[in-house]
């Protein structure tokens, strides 16, 4: 184990969910059983991703809006996690 790579969605550019619409969830799936290595994908939503870094850990927090075609728009849950220092996740 040597790292951990956070992929940000955007905010403002399309997604490929924009593209694949119904199947986005489908693909989503697909790349997690085809690579080891991921363990959560989102090409659904617009958003940013937010990191507090610590000596010990890193704390990443996906942060997704509803809309961002409009002025008009909710704040969606958070996907968060932890990736500990020296530690794979699993």
């Amino acid at each position: 184990f040597i790292g951990v790579e956070v992929g940000a969605p955007a905010i403002s550019s399309p997604s490929y969910g924009d593209s694949l619409g119904d199947s986005t969830e489908t693909v989503e799936k697909a790349y997690i059983e085809e690579n080891e290595h991921l363990i959560w994908a989102n090409g659904r939503s617009q958003g940013y991703v937010s990191l507090s870094i610590y000596e010990d850990f890193i704390d990443v927090s996906f942060k997704y809006v509803s809309t961002v075609k409009s002025l008009q728009y909710k704040t969606l849950p958070p996907k968060s996690f932890r990736v500990e220092h020296n530690t794979p996740l699993v």
